[in-house]
């Protein structure tokens, strides 16, 4: 069983979203197991800085929770950087899935 990550990045004027796809290239379906009501971590560096980090001031359901995503299938996560500075920065999302997790990185400028 094979997860593939990708990370998308739209950099607006007032905000910056980014999108974690994660796709079930395997041939079986693929079980992932969550341990609160949150899919994806987002994390934005520059200069080996974090600079804003999704997850910060959230609260999530603390619940256990499962997902299967079929062969083929995809599961998108999406987080939203609100008001953000202008730079050069690297974006790294991160599935948090106890039994998976899959990441991917892209960099972008604002």
């Amino acid at each position: 069983m094979e997860l593939t990550p990708t990370v998308t990045v739209d950099a607006g004027e007032d905000d910056v979203v980014v999108r974690l796809t994660v796709t079930n290239d395997g041939d079986d379906p693929l079980e992932l197991t969550f341990g609160s009501g949150q899919t994806a971590e987002f994390v934005v560096r520059t200069d080996g800085e974090t600079v804003w980090r999704w997850s910060d001031g959230r609260l999530f359901t603390q619940q256990v929770r499962r997902e299967t995503i079929a062969p083929g299938e995809k599961l998108v996560a999406e987080g939203r950087w609100s008001d953000p500075q202008p730079g050069q920065f690297t974006v790294e999302a991160t599935l948090t899935a106890a039994d998976h997790r899959p990441s991917a990185s892209a960099t972008f400028e604002r």
